[in-house]
């Protein structure tokens, strides 16, 4: 009878451990989608550079407010959009807070940097 009632014990105490973890949201990143909408729409020029980059600016801001990162290759994909728009300073200026905040990606900014800079004046721009 003991034995069984330790079960029991061992039972509640593992499901009230787990319910006390799955109510306790810690994100690292903030995320609400528009992200990956946005590679989505870029990747199948689905919609214009400009709406793509209000939108990102928008979650930008969102993540701030709620002070919380934005995920790797945010700021490489902004940048991205900010080169097809022809806004070399700005696209620049996101591929170093990329390479800034994510040091592994700092060969890829660099080569994203170099590629762009052979083809418009980005590398000398601030």
């Amino acid at each position: 009878m003991k034995y069984s009632n330790l079960i029991i014990l061992a039972a509640v105490m593992a499901l009230a451990l787990t319910g006390c973890e799955s109510t306790r949201q810690s994100n690292l990143y903030y995320w609400d989608g528009s992200y990956a909408d946005s590679v989505y729409k870029y990747l199948g020029r689905e919609s214009d550079v400009q709406a793509q980059i209000d939108a990102m600016e928008q979650t930008a801001q969102k993540a701030y407010t709620a002070g919380k990162l934005l995920p790797p290759g945010f700021h490489a994909h902004l940048g991205l959009l900010y080169y097809d728009q022809g806004n070399f300073a700005s696209a620049k200026n996101h591929f170093d807070t990329e390479a800034k905040l994510y040091p592994e990606s700092s060969v890829y900014m660099r080569f994203l940097t170099d590629k762009k800079a052979s083809n418009s004046n980005l590398k000398g721009k601030k």
